[in-house]
């Protein structure tokens, strides 16, 4: 038989573990939901062979499997979100873009899919889509979820 007092300090070891837990589930979901990327996912372009995967930490990956010529190809790229205003801001470094255009079986493709996603646009999408509208020209880039 337990006697009263292991029984206490039992109860306050368990009660306190659970309550540890239950702070660090809570803390889990509100950083998640802070930090949440609304355009996170894997993207395809509804009309070019270009693909786009966007991690919730704002990097950005670009690849071409439906092109004979960047097959093989995938170029890294930087993101930034202003959920507020519902931008991101879409950029590569220039180096980068030169290493990738001198790998590529077909530089203007690849320089013209970049080029035509880098800058600042306006988001919209409901999870199964998403258009990218460019705050300067207006033009607008479709994408649909890809899996």
């Amino acid at each position: 038989m337990i006697d009263e007092d292991r029984r206490t300090k039992i109860w306050h070891v368990t009660t306190t573990v659970s309550l540890i837990a239950a702070l660090a589930i809570i803390a889990f979901f509100v950083i998640r939901i802070m930090t949440n990327n609304p355009v996170r996912g894997n993207w395809s372009c509804a009309d070019s062979d270009v693909n786009m995967s966007i991690s919730s930490l704002g990097n950005m990956t670009l690849s071409w499997p439906g092109s004979d010529n960047l097959t093989d190809m995938t170029v890294k790229m930087k993101t930034d979100i202003d959920r507020d205003e519902q931008t991101i801001k879409i950029w590569i470094d220039a180096n980068a873009l030169k290493k990738a255009a001198a790998r590529a079986g077909d530089p203007d493709t690849l320089r013209a899919d970049i080029s035509r996603l880098c800058g600042v646009f306006t988001y919209e999408g409901d999870g199964s889509g998403l258009t990218l509208t460019d705050t300067q020209s207006g033009d607008t880039v479709e994408f649909v979820k890809a899996r």
